[in-house]
């Protein structure tokens, strides 16, 4: 494949990976620029994230039924306010190092939160693993974010149990810090990769795709929509595991009533991956809306590249996006089967209706051969065609 990689774009230019989108908030689809993966929208102050593997807040909140499912463990510490931030963390510090934790250092913060690494030790005090902490400070956000945004994330996070999602280990209620311990990708997010390897060929790709899609079809099918899919929230764990982060606009999309699916009306995610009726500010099927998302994705692991980028406007970003324009980069034929793209441009059909559901992804030509083994890149021999 040496002979392919001068079709593909250097290290910043338009409509490459190289760098990252960090806007991970509801953003207003008229205002700011869109284009390359490194433009940023500013979110409000409920929206900002931290980059690395957080889970998030909801606007919705879980089925009556899916909360009575059992919960992770929740620990409420009786923290007094004080005036000193320094003994304040030196309480909340103390509080964990009885549960077993002892935080490491900080990998990823927000306006309101933060992402360290941490250790957890067994009763005896021998280590037994590491896992990322996002600590969110409930005073920094706006209170919409403290008393309903919040809650709901939480409510699903503990809610859901896969093999292809990050799983939350604790919640630890400090009063205005709150402490979710999840499992920990010590190999770094998918956009993390692409940036350094390039494209991703068979049969690799199609054992990434296929286990993001069953996390997809896992949380579809309990009525859950994720909202916010890129690659920065795909994380990769050894043995070629992939697993979904970041459950900050997940909402359920079943009315508690009738159980009939609703329209979303919050615009969010990141603008790179948005679908456009996000940028139209349309009622929109949320499912559509990640299968759109899951498009991109795709098509970013096949070219390391944007399906689109306008350059850096929205409305020019919008205007390829309606004229369904998805074109692959020049020599992508050699390793992009041709059942793979036709995959891509029917989740990135300008008509929501039209995007198939991520149970039928499952069921496509191309995903259909997916295995288990050979999914780390030059682990096995073949790829590339059909």
């Amino acid at each position: 494949m040496e002979g392919v990689s001068g079709a593909f774009p250097r290290r910043g230019e338009p409509g490459s990976v190289s760098h990252r989108v960090r806007q991970v908030g509801a953003f207003e689809p008229s205002s700011g620029t869109a284009g390359s993966v490194g433009r940023r929208f500013s979110p409000p102050s409920c929206c900002s994230q931290g980059r690395r593997q957080c889970c998030s807040t909801t606007d919705n909140k879980v089925s009556q039924e899916r909360s009575k499912t059992e919960d992770k463990p929740v620990e409420r510490a009786i923290a007094g306010s004080t005036s000193s931030r320094q003994r304040e963390s030196t309480h909340y510090t103390h509080f964990l190092t009885k549960l077993g934790y002892r935080m490491g250092p900080t990998v990823g913060t927000g306006s309101y939160s933060k992402v360290k690494l941490a250790e957890k030790f067994d009763s005896s005090g021998r280590r037994s693993e590491k896992v990322a902490c996002k600590l969110i400070d409930t005073r920094k956000a706006s209170k919409s974010y403290a008393t309903k945004f919040l809650p709901r994330e939480l409510a699903i996070i503990r809610s859901i149990n896969h093999p292809n999602l990050v799983k939350v280990k604790q919640i630890v209620d400090l009063g205005p810090l709150v402490c979710v311990f999840m499992e920990y990708g010590c190999q770094g997010d998918l956009l993390d990769y692409v940036q350094k390897s390039g494209p991703i060929f068979d049969p690799e790709a199609r054992g990434i795709f296929k286990q993001i899609v069953t996390a997809l079809a896992y949380l579809h099918g309990r009525g859950i929509a994720h909202r916010d899919l890129k690659c920065e929230n795909v994380i990769r764990f050894p043995d070629g595991v992939i697993k979904l982060t970041d459950f900050g606009f997940a909402r359920g999309f079943l009315n508690p009533g009738t159980g009939l699916p609703m329209l979303s009306s919050t615009f969010c995610g990141s603008v790179a991956y948005a679908a456009p009726e996000i940028l139209q500010a349309l009622p929109y099927d949320p499912t559509k809306y990640d299968m759109w998302s899951l498009g991109c994705i795709l098509y970013i692991m096949m070219t390391a590249r944007m399906p689109f980028h306008g350059d850096r406007s929205t409305g020019k970003l919008l205007e390829q996006q309606l004229q369904y324009a998805v074109s692959f980069p020049r020599g992508s034929s050699l390793h992009v089967p041709f059942a793979c793209k036709k995959l891509i441009r029917d989740l990135l059909n300008p008509q929501p209706a039209q995007r198939p559901s991520a149970e039928v992804v499952l069921d496509c030509a191309w995903i259909k051969y997916a295995h288990k083994t050979n999914m780390l890149r030059g682990a096995g021999e073949g790829g590339g065609g059909e």
